[in-house]
């Protein structure tokens, strides 16, 4: 039985064909993910929180922020659609921009290059 497994998601989405012997019972489990969120959906959702006020209304007062822990480049995660919705409700609440402060968390993985973090 042939496999194909996704490989190299921020650089091209590659499939990495793997053989089993016929023999083998081969399971292929995927995860059922939902449509993405569209934008207007996003920001919906950042406008309407749910359990605590918005971001904005967090910040005021506030003079530096520790933004997020983001995940590295190894997860194909959309922090990058998230960010811009964040970083506006700060700056709303009168964060100032030199102020946020943005932790990616590599765990054991490599260092990140400035291109990762540019993709990511």
């Amino acid at each position: 039985m042939k496999v194909k497994i996704p490989y190299a998601s921020w650089y091209g989405d590659y499939e990495i064909p793997l053989d089993f012997p016929d023999e083998w019972r081969i399971i292929i489990a995927q995860p059922k993910d939902a449509a993405p969120l569209r934008d207007e959906e996003i920001k919906m959702a950042f406008e309407n929180p749910i359990g605590t006020q918005r971001i904005s209304e967090l910040a005021k007062g506030k003079k530096d922020v520790v933004l997020m822990i983001v995940d590295d480049i190894s997860r194909p995660t959309s922090a990058s659609k998230l960010m811009p919705y964040i970083l506006d409700d700060l700056e709303t609440g009168g964060i100032d921009e030199e102020n946020i402060r943005i932790i990616m968390a590599t765990a054991t993985h490599r260092p990140q290059t400035r291109d990762d973090l540019i993709k990511k």
